[in-house]
């Protein structure tokens, strides 16, 4: 299985988190998926399932997200003519 640097990180803090080891980690994912799921998927959707999760406004205020004040003007991108809202882009979050 190929996984970049930063879904092994989120991987072994997730396994350390739930004090089992990564392959233990591994096997409680494996024993999930479903059967049409590729591992690496199954792995990665894990990881962000559980993050998200995770993620409480009390979490975000911790973590400190969100205290940046960020122009109305910043928020947008233009694709041809289309104004594309652009929050989620990046790592702010905006309340």
């Amino acid at each position: 299985m190929r996984l970049d640097d930063v879904t092994w990180t989120a991987l072994r803090e997730v396994a350390l988190r739930e004090g089992i080891t990564p392959q233990q980690l591994f096997a409680r994912i494996d024993s999930r998926r479903p059967a049409d799921l590729s591992f690496t998927v199954a792995v990665r959707q894990y990881l962000l399932q559980y993050f998200r999760a995770a993620a409480t406004e009390d979490g975000h205020a911790e973590a400190g997200h969100g205290m940046i004040t960020v122009p109305r003007s910043m928020l947008y991108a233009k694709v041809g003519s289309w104004p594309i809202l652009m929050i989620g882009v990046g790592h702010h979050h905006i309340r």
